[in-house]
């Protein structure tokens, strides 16, 4: 493999300049957006990808809702542009567009214009922990500049009422979040705990849809290793349509 490229089923990135390299997290998310069954394909018309990095969430949004115009954002311009150059490279770069923009400064912006119909996100998410040394890097992974509370009060004035939310967070932020949509009128409607190997304790994050209706909850367990260490099912089955 080229270094700097990842390969995805249909389509290649380059990650050597955005803030984060293509992780588990984001193909965890993109893969489970592409499986989740209350997200109807053919609905979206305007998809809102937040923090954008190399733009791998807007890609594969654009390979699952095949009529669909998908906004990437981030705050780091290197990001932004890397991702540009991935959209130029891809079958959907029509339908695909990045600025370089805070999402409370594009929030205000968009206030007035048509609401999102999706919305996806794979945040900064370390609260008070220790900083990397990479500025840049830090601003992308932590909740400093794009607290639970901005998200929650922005995606409410973002998002259609027949909208979604979908994000992935470490369990404990993920119960911050979740009080803080509520106080908007937003509820988690489906929400996958994801442990690291099957038979451990906690898990390491979970995957959320949110909505503004609010209907019966579905909570599912899942691992992505079995107990021998091997891919489980589940990340065989959420990663088949995306990896190669």
């Amino acid at each position: 493999m080229k270094e700097g490229i990842f390969r995805f089923r249909n389509f290649s990135v380059s990650h050597s300049r955005s803030t984060l390299k293509v992780g588990t997290d984001a193909i965890l998310l993109g893969g489970s957006i592409g499986q989740n069954t209350i997200l109807d394909k053919t609905a979206p018309d305007n998809i809102l990808d937040v923090g954008c990095g190399c733009g791998v969430l807007a890609l594969l949004t654009a390979q699952y809702f095949t009529h669909a115009n998908i906004m990437a954002i981030d705050i780091d311009r290197q990001s932004v542009e890397e991702s540009l150059e991935n959209f130029s490279c891809s079958p959907w770069k029509n339908r695909l567009s990045a600025k370089c923009v805070s999402l409370q400064q594009f929030t205000d912006i968009q206030d007035n214009n048509s609401k999102f119909d999706l919305i996806v996100s794979n945040p900064p998410f370390f609260e008070n922990s220790l900083k990397s040394a990479s500025e840049t890097k830090t601003i992308s992974r932590h909740t400093d500049t794009l607290t639970v509370s901005d998200i929650a009060s922005c995606v409410a004035r973002l998002i259609s009422d027949d909208g979604y939310f979908c994000c992935i967070y470490p369990v404990e932020t993920a119960e911050n979040l979740k009080l803080r949509f509520i106080d908007e009128k937003i509820y988690c409607i489906d929400e996958t705990l994801v442990f690291s190997k099957k038979g451990n304790i906690k898990p390491e994050r979970t995957i959320m849809t949110f909505s503004k209706k609010m209907v019966c909850k579905k909570i599912e367990n899942v691992c992505l290793l079995d107990e021998e260490g091997k891919s489980s099912d589940w990340y065989a089955k959420t990663t088949k349509d995306i990896l190669p």
